[in-house]
C-alpha cells in the first residue's frame, strides 16, 4: 500500500491477498493524494486576498456602511467594522458633512 502511495513499482503485485488488500484502499490513497496537490496549488496562489485599506478608506468617506462595503468587496460588516480605514473614512464622511451645513449656515 505504500508503494502504490508512493508511486512505485508494486513488489508482489501477483499475490492476491497484497492485490486485494490495495484495491480496497487504493480509492481513498487517489483521493487523499488529489486533495493534498489542491491545498498545495492553493497555499502557491497566496491563499485569501489581502483586503484593500484605501477602498474600504474611500467607501466609508462615501458614506457607505460597514455592511454595503462588505457586500461590496465580499467580506462580512463585522470584519469592515474593525478596519481602521473604515473608521477612518467614517471620520472623513461625518467631517464633510459638517462643513456643508456650515457653508449652509447651521
Amino acid at each position: 500500500m505504500f508503494r502504490y502511495a508512493a508511486g512505485v513499482e508494486m513488489v508482489h503485485e501477483n499475490d492476491p491477498i497484497v492485490k486485494m488488500a490495495v484495491d480496497f484502499v487504493k480509492g481513498r490513497i487517489d483521493n487523499s493524494i488529489e486533495k493534498y496537490e489542491e491545498s498545495v496549488e492553493r497555499g502557491k496562489r497566496g491563499g485569501r486576498p489581502k483586503i484593500d485599506d484605501n477602498e474600504i478608506f474611500e467607501l466609508a468617506a462615501q458614506g457607505m456602511s460597514a455592511a454595503q462595503i462588505g457586500e461590496a468587496i465580499g467580506r462580512s460588516k463585522e470584519t469592515i467594522r474593525k478596519k481602521d480605514a473604515f473608521k477612518e473614512g467614517q471620520k472623513s464622511y461625518m467631517m464633510a458633512k459638517a462643513q456643508e451645513l456650515e457653508k449652509l449656515g447651521f
